[in-house]
């Protein structure tokens, strides 16, 4: 992987198994990078933790890489939790209390796990709300999610 040529901050890794699991040999840089990688870090953190040059950083990169002692991790990336709760906040203004269960089983309905609401499903996520609310208080609840989703940006 050719680090100077992609946004460090984009890539994610995380590492398979635990150290005592692992029959490799680790030079110095390889091995400290490999310790502190945790859940599912971005390579500029690393990079800017491991206090290597980004060569060196890149080949010890690509030796964990090599050996599949680290792998790619792919984010999803999601709605905010404030953005979450904002939509919460105005879709309870029409419908009182009832917003956590209807939000609830719009996640159901849309596939949505871990209260996460990919972005890419957005549209999807409010029209299964949409479909649940007193037609005439619809037209109150899209302006006020237009406002919250762009400011999401």
């Amino acid at each position: 992987m050719n680090l100077k040529t992609i946004d460090l901050a984009s890539v994610h890794v995380s590492k398979r198994g635990s150290i005592n699991d692992l029959e490799y040999s680790f030079d110095y840089t390889s091995l400290k990078i490999y310790l502190s990688i945790t859940d599912s870090d971005n390579l500029l953190d690393l990079y800017n933790n491991s206090g290597k040059t980004l060569d060196a950083f890149e080949m010890s990169i690509n030796k964990l890489f090599d050996q599949e002692l680290i792998y790619q991790v792919f984010k999803i990336p999601t709605l905010k939790p404030e953005t979450m709760e904002k939509i919460k906040q105005a879709l309870a203004i029409q419908v009182g209390p009832l917003a956590s269960l209807i939000i609830s089983e719009a996640m159901q309905n849309t596939g949505i796990i871990n209260n996460a609401v990919p972005v890419a499903k957005t549209k999807a996520f409010i029209n299964a709300i949409i479909i649940q609310i007193p037609k005439n208080r619809v037209s109150v609840f899209i302006k006020s999610i237009k406002k919250i989703i762009s400011a999401e940006g």
